[in-house]
């Protein structure tokens, strides 16, 4: 994997969530909002209400939404943003 990540994966996008300012506000999401919006289960994810790649706000707190991960995974590929 560690050959992918440097050929194939997006770069920007990795630097984005490794960076302190998406680390704080996926903290201060899931403080206030530790429930998954679609389930209820606790929540270990913060989606973009409206993808990044689509218009939406990178740290725009109404555009983030917390999420168990199976919730986030199927919303993911309902909207066609996985792999």
């Amino acid at each position: 994997t560690k050959q992918y990540d440097k050929t194939t994966r997006n770069q920007d996008r990795k630097k984005f969530y490794n960076s302190s300012d998406w680390k704080k506000i996926r903290l201060q999401v899931l403080s206030s909002n530790p429930f998954c919006v679609d389930c209820g289960k606790p929540a270990d994810t913060v989606d973009h209400i409206k993808a990044i790649k689509d218009g939406g706000s990178k740290l725009d707190l109404n555009n983030l939404q917390s999420m168990c991960k199976s919730c986030h995974n199927i919303k993911e590929n309902q909207e066609g943003n996985r792999w």
